[in-house]
């Protein structure tokens, strides 16, 4: 039973900052390697650029891109709900004068029910130029009451948050020494560890 009228306050999770042992320029190289489709991302099953620019004076870039994602529940629930994916909108905003990244994603798929914002910031380590700081923040908030599930659904987008930071951080680490033996023209020895 729905209650349009009531909206709940949202929930939110911001991870530790995380430290990315490789420098700026090479981790926004690496990111953007991941679309619009990458075998090491097989959750992301498409996306498509819909804006970009790049501010030749402030050096900025944004990119705004549509990502169809893959639909993390059980195979009869995708079924029964005749949903298989998931559409998000995501803008990447690129400061290289100051070398800093801010991605931000938001749900379209269920957006009249449930709002999923996840904020991103990337920025070179003040403590050491040759890394990258990495701050995340999930934000689930659902705009209509679900009787008796508000809780747990609350609970499980939040989870998936997490177990997605996890797989994340193990795929960056995969994708810098992808990158690293591109670049080289040879089998550089970079462990998926070495960013966890």
């Amino acid at each position: 039973c729905e209650h349009n009228s009531t909206r709940t306050m949202p929930s939110s999770h911001t991870f530790p900052p995380f430290i990315i042992p490789h420098p700026f320029e090479l981790y926004v190289d690496v990111y953007l390697s991941r679309f619009p489709k990458h075998e090491k991302f097989p959750y992301i099953l498409d996306s498509e650029v819909t804006e970009e620019t790049h501010d030749k004076v402030t050096n900025i870039r944004n990119i705004k891109r549509t990502i169809k994602l893959d639909l993390e529940a059980p195979s009869w629930l995708k079924t029964l709900s005749g949903m298989h994916f998931a559409v998000f909108f995501e803008e990447t905003i690129i400061d290289y004068n100051n070398r800093t990244m801010v991605i931000t994603t938001v749900n379209d798929t269920f957006s009249s029910k449930v709002r999923m914002i996840e904020e991103s910031r990337y920025r070179a380590d003040p403590s050491n130029p040759d890394q990258v700081e990495f701050v995340q923040v999930g934000t689930v908030e659902f705009l209509v009451y679900i009787l008796g599930f508000q809780t747990k659904l609350e609970e499980y987008a939040l989870g998936l948050y997490t177990s997605r930071f996890e797989d994340c951080r193990k795929l960056d680490g995969e994708m810098v020494q992808l990158y690293l033996q591109k670049s080289s023209g040879e089998a550089t020895s970079v462990e998926p560890s070495d960013i966890d």
